[in-house]
């Protein structure tokens, strides 16, 4: 493909058109080609050009591979800049850039193994490892996430210092032991963004960089994994990179976004899980010791992973696929496909190939690693075991035309290794598929106010040219739309409106034939945290009787809540709900709290329950915190025991 400016002459070029892209053909030997442009305008005669070109050399075909880059929520980014290692490991220089609409296209050796690089100031990088298409061969990355980094911290003195961001994501380090790229002390300001992804949600999880592949402590074999959670730990000085100086080290904390891990088994305090950061010349996730299950106020599920880390990058909790609780031996919970893509006969051209686990959403099926050529088989696919996982093939066809298959769904055994065949789209009038899909043609989305949608795509399984998608009837819930590029809609936005929307998106093709998509999406309202009203009861007293007995108080019988439902009671910990407490007797005149803000030993508390156990004679002013997925209230609270 080469770009050729034209003059820019009135007679016969216009504002829009000072540019053409001409495909050449394959040539074997020199030649001089000629190029005729017509260029028509409405009620205007025809204008020509004729642009020669001295083809010098052979021309040796190469595919071309083109994408989309989006921020989490949909937005297009552009001036992405993309670099791309080989499976050697050498790096070449910068291939291209996004464009306004965050769109990029560029060329790679066919038949080889790249990692894409993608970096923007404003966005943690993306890797995208990829195998090239044969050549001349075009497939399209489809829509690349990167996520916004978090806010910037700034640090001028030296000590150690803890820097807390969302969902409890922390790191603990002193400035002093960072070293710049000669390995000479940092003299000046640090610069902090610390930006967790939350692999729980299906939009945010796509932010993921690499694939869903590790190596373990020790190990060459690489093995399936799912991420529990993934920060990432971007420190700057004046715009450069920075690094830990050789021998020190710094404490992370990693929120957990997931209740329980792959086999079942729930997530306790003290578990460890392996502790993985990524190799971002290769998009695998390496094993540099392991992460302690602590508890976390402001992570979402109440709990985070604590680790020592020696250096800064995406860092993650990522464990092995296993198939039964307590099972931890590698890929025992992996089965393996091979894909064969079949299409219309007489049509060539590319599939790319994507995955979905059931209930595994923080698990994603690597498209961009799994290009096929139509009519052909993908290489052994790993793909999680004892659980249905439904597979989607995307293609683009030598003509120009793209489109999607039907969706194919497995439930196999573990190791496990089976065939399958993906049958792509035919000629004809066309046909639209949707994903997640309730039945024919129909959606459900269970969405909530003030939270990223889940995915919604929809494109053509016949091959088409061109589509136009329309709303036919019904309304978007407020705060979404459609975006469309590519020949494919997905649904963006933050719904704002609680309520229940149903509406008909109609596709169009070339030949104005039609298909209906019809969605119902609920907006449902996420409980707030909870909320303690100021009048509630504070203090509990009672006299244990008999002697050497207990006396117990149930908290949320005690306290009258007009918020979330509390899910558990925790003792004050954190530094700043401590401070929170002591500010709150001062500004209520109340003498206290006392000087140990724990839980005295003659007190126990049933976290899951809000019950207090009293054994002994005791006086206490302090807080509790009162906890659920949304959010913590500090509750002052005292109580006075006697026997």
């Amino acid at each position: 493909m080469v770009s050729i400016s034209w003059p820019s002459r009135r007679d016969y070029v216009g504002a829009q058109a000072k540019k053409a892209s001409i495909r050449l053909p394959i040539t074997n030997q020199e030649e001089t080609l000629i190029f005729m442009v017509r260029v028509k305008y409405a009620n205007r005669w025809p204008q020509y050009a004729f642009k020669k070109i001295m083809v010098k050399e052979p021309m040796v075909p190469v595919p071309v591979i083109s994408g989309r880059i989006l921020s989490v929520d949909g937005v297009a980014i552009s001036n992405v800049v993309i670099t791309a290692t080989n499976g050697s490991g050498s790096s070449g220089a910068v291939l291209t850039k996004s464009d306004a609409n965050g769109e990029f296209s560029l060329t790679l050796e066919p038949e080889t193994q790249f990692v894409l690089q993608l970096s923007n100031p404003d966005f943690s990088r993306q890797v995208i490892p990829l195998a090239s298409p044969s050549a001349n061969d075009e497939f399209n990355l489809a829509n690349i996430v990167m996520i916004a980094r978090g806010n910037v911290h700034t640090i001028a003195t030296n000590g150690q210092q803890t820097i807390a961001a969302t969902d409890g994501a922390s790191v603990t380090f002193d400035k002093a032991n960072f070293v710049d790229a000669d390995g000479q002390p940092v003299n000046g300001d640090l610069q902090l963004s610390i930006t967790p992804v939350d692999v729980s949600n299906s939009r945010s999880v796509n932010a993921f960089p690499g694939l869903f592949l590790g190596v373990p402590d020790g190990g060459v074999t690489q093995e399936m994994i799912v991420s529990m959670g993934t920060v990432e730990f971007h420190f700057t000085s004046n715009g450069e990179s920075v690094s830990l100086a050789s021998g020190a080290s710094a404490e992370i904390l990693i929120p957990i976004y997931v209740n329980q891990y792959p086999n079942g088994q729930p997530i306790e305090t003290d578990q460890t899980a392996p502790l993985r950061s990524l190799n971002e010349a290769a998009g695998i996730w390496n094993q540099e010791g392991i992460g302690t299950v602590v508890k976390s106020s402001n992570s979402p599920t109440g709990f985070a992973y604590q680790a020592t880390v020696s250096h800064f990058s995406w860092w993650g909790i990522d464990v092995a696929i296993a198939t039964t609780p307590g099972d931890t031996t590698p890929n025992t919970g992996v089965a393996t496909a091979i894909i064969t893509v079949s299409g219309p006969a007489g049509l060539s051209g590319v599939a790319v190939i994507e995955a979905a686990a059931t209930g595994l959403v923080n698990w994603r099926g690597s498209s961009v690693s799994t290009p096929v050529t139509i009519g052909t088989s993908s290489p052994a696919l790993p793909i999680p075991a004892n659980r249905e996982v439904c597979f989607i093939a995307y293609f683009y066809f030598d003509s120009g035309a793209i489109g999607t298959s039907n969706q194919v769904c497995v439930n196999e055994v573990s190791v496990a290794t089976f065939n399958l065949n993906v049958e792509l789209g035919q000629t004809g009038p066309i046909d639209v598929s949707v994903a997640p899909e309730l039945s024919d043609d129909t959606a459900f989305i269970q969405g909530f106010v003030n939270v990223q949608s889940p995915a919604l795509r929809i494109g053509a399984t016949t091959i088409e040219t061109t589509i136009s998608y329309q709303l036919l009837s019904g309304s978007l819930p407020v705060g979404l739309s459609l975006d469309i590029s590519a020949n494919v809609v997905n649904l963006i936005g933050i719904p704002t409106t609680v309520g229940e929307e149903t509406f008909v998106i109609r596709a169009t093709d070339a030949d104005s034939n039609t298909d209906d998509i019809t969605v119902t999406y609920n907006v449902s309202a996420v409980s707030p945290p909870p909320i303690i009203e100021a009048d509630t009861n504070r203090f509990f007293s009672a006299e244990i009787t008999p002697p050497g007995g207990t006396v117990s108080v149930n908290l949320n019988d005690l306290v009258s809540n007009i918020g979330g439902p509390i899910s558990e009671w925790r003792e004050v910990t954190s530094g700043s709900d401590q401070t929170e407490c002591i500010n709150r007797y001062a500004s209520a005149g109340i003498k206290g709290p006392s000087a140990d803000l724990l839980l005295p030993s003659s007190a126990t508390l049933a976290n899951a329950t809000g019950e207090i156990t009293f054994d002994s004679a005791e006086f206490w002013l302090g807080c509790l915190n009162a906890f659920n997925n949304r959010g913590t209230s500090v509750f002052m609270f005292g109580f006075e025991i006697i026997e």
